[in-house]
């Protein structure tokens, strides 16, 4: 009995190790995985891209606050996603989700452009399935970039590689009509017998490149087109006096400018 008893002890400190050992480390594992979870919140509260989590029935899991502060989507955990984006019009954006569910399990991009008042913003979207360890559907990972500033700064650059084309192509032509005109002012000056001959020569040159010329402006007229209108609330009377001023160098002249202050802005 009294081996027994020692037998049983022995195991059950055996036991107590084993039980201390597997807590320390269990511990240490939940240490870890909590500091990688606070690292991971960390990095998704600062970045720029707008990153939100829904759960099966399109409950917000997790959002950070780029989102708000990217097209004010005032969301929180809880939260109906697509009720929220109805509340600050972003329907759009609600019905590519919608699309994207219908898709089923796979990653889903596009480019859209949201209405946020006097500036639209363009952004890209895109939705990802969530899975748990076994495969089960967890959710959906929703990850939208504002991409307004990198187009605004594409089409600068391409606008700056368009004038710098289209100045080089206006000055190729430019250059024979210079020399043409010079010529001519050359053979004028010295009474040249061949005037008449360099005359048509000339006047050949110029009408060519000027057809030229008037041929890349049509194209590239065709290209361009002008910008948007956007109208805003000016002052009248400011105008009517600023276009006078220009008037104002002629001497002898003196204007008399009445505004009705009712005029209006």
């Amino acid at each position: 009995l009294v081996d027994a008893f020692n037998d049983m002890a022995g195991q059950l400190q055996e036991s107590r190790e084993v039980i201390t050992r597997n807590t320390s480390e269990l511990r240490r594992s939940n240490q870890a995985l909590d500091e990688r979870r606070r690292y991971i919140e960390t990095l998704v509260a600062q970045l720029g891209t707008a990153v939100i989590s829904v759960d099966r029935e399109g409950r917000v899991t997790t959002v950070n606050p780029a989102a708000d502060t990217m097209f004010g989507l005032a969301v929180k955990p809880g939260d109906d996603l697509r009720t929220g984006l109805a509340a600050a019009g972003l329907e759009p954006l609600s019905r590519l989700l919608d699309d994207a569910a219908s898709r089923g399990d796979r990653d889903h991009r596009r480019e859209l452009v949201l209405d946020r008042g006097a500036k639209p913003i363009s952004v890209s979207v895109h939705t990802s399935p969530l899975r748990g360890v076994k495969g089960e559907s967890l959710g959906t990972l929703v990850m939208v970039e504002d991409l307004t500033d990198l187009l605004e700064a594409q089409r600068a650059a391409a606008w700056r590689e368009v004038a710098r084309r289209v100045a080089h192509e206006i000055k190729n032509p430019l250059t024979p009509i210079q020399l043409a005109a010079q010529r001519l002012r050359k053979k004028w000056n010295e009474r040249a017998p061949d005037l008449g001959e360099v005359v048509l020569d000339a006047a050949t040159t110029i009408e060519r490149e000027v057809t030229g010329l008037k041929a890349l402006v049509d194209e590239f007229s065709l290209y361009a087109r002008m910008p948007a209108p956007s109208p805003a609330r000016v002052d009248f009377g400011e105008i009517v006096r600023s276009v006078v001023a220009l008037y104002g160098v002629h001497q002898g002249v003196v204007w008399d400018v009445r505004v009705d202050p009712d005029l209006g802005i």
